[in-house]
């Protein structure tokens, strides 16, 4: 084909994808010769233009004067490259440097010794030990506040806590798990600078299943799933944390000038046994005191 008759057929193109709404500029012409774009901060190359600049809306170059920005970035750790979240910086990991992550630790059963998968761990107890009733109940509610107060009310009477493991956002809806927190297995992070504490780590070790599966619907209703059958622990009140409302109190008397040694005496009058703010000790008002700023030389 001669080279007016061949533009002759790419201006007849051009034109028919303008009129069908389609601007020049986003046509690819099937003849364009593919050339290697190279990434300055990871030195990938990319055979097209637009493939590069997809790929730098994740990676960011670092500027070596700047530490602000260095510290909130997130570094590969075999290429120069950083990131904007640690989930990009784990794909290009993989894919570019063939980085293999190391595996989570395994659930165990707590009476068997069995290395749960994530997919069976309730199938595991049907199956296996028939004679553990795992109870599971459904619940709803008009709005957050309904659904936290009815979660710190199980808390409390049940003396357990439980912690928001993960969360993910799908259409109309955010679905949240929360998981007991004494399941799983103590990783200590240890540097020598203090002991552990002497009643142990809460992790007991094993995998318990009582856990919360709350889904958040955009017009404000939650949906619950809730396991309540709490295995390989006992439910301890020592094991608790303070609330917040509980920690708020204690730091107004210290404000107000009142004593440790007062504030336990009041605690230990006034508040049952059973709950979790009977057993506060001496360190603990000292922890708040000091979290909420509280000058101790004048208490």
């Amino acid at each position: 084909m001669s080279s007016n008759k061949q533009q002759i057929v790419e201006d007849y193109q051009i034109n028919e994808n303008v009129v069908a709404g389609v601007p020049n500029e986003k046509i690819r012409v099937s003849n364009e010769k593919s050339e290697n774009h190279k990434c300055d901060v990871c030195e990938r190359l990319f055979s097209k233009a637009y493939n590069l600049n997809r790929h730098k809306k994740n990676v960011k170059k670092i500027d070596s004067s700047s530490s602000e920005i260095k510290d909130k970035l997130f570094k590969c750790r075999k290429c120069t490259a950083s990131f904007s979240t640690v989930r990009n910086r784990h794909r290009h990991e993989i894919k570019q440097h063939k980085f293999v992550p190391e595996k989570r630790q395994n659930f165990k059963c707590s009476e068997c010794n069995k290395i749960l998968s994530e997919c069976n761990k309730i199938d595991h107890f049907c199956q296996e030990h028939p004679d553990i009733v795992i109870v599971t109940n459904t619940h709803s509610f008009t709005s957050v506040e309904e659904f936290n107060v009815w979660k710190l009310n199980e808390e409390k009477q049940t003396s357990a806590c439980y912690n928001l493991k993960n969360s993910y956002g799908i259409k109309n809806k955010t679905v949240k798990h929360f998981a007991c927190h004494r399941s799983g297995i103590f990783n200590s992070k240890n540097s020598g600078k203090r002991h552990l504490k002497l009643g142990g780590s809460n992790k007991i070790g094993f995998y318990c299943p009582t856990s919360m599966h709350a889904t958040f619907f955009d017009n404000g209703t939650i949906d619950v799933s809730f396991v309540s059958t709490h295995i390989g622990h006992s439910c301890e009140v020592g094991r608790l944390r303070l609330t917040k409302s509980e920690k708020t109190e204690i730091a107004g008397q210290l404000h107000a000038g009142i004593p440790i040694p007062d504030v336990l005496s009041k605690i230990a009058n006034t508040v049952s046994p059973t709950k979790r703010l009977a057993a506060t000790k001496a360190q603990d008002v000292r922890n708040i005191a000091k979290s909420y700023g509280v000058n101790m030389t004048v208490v």
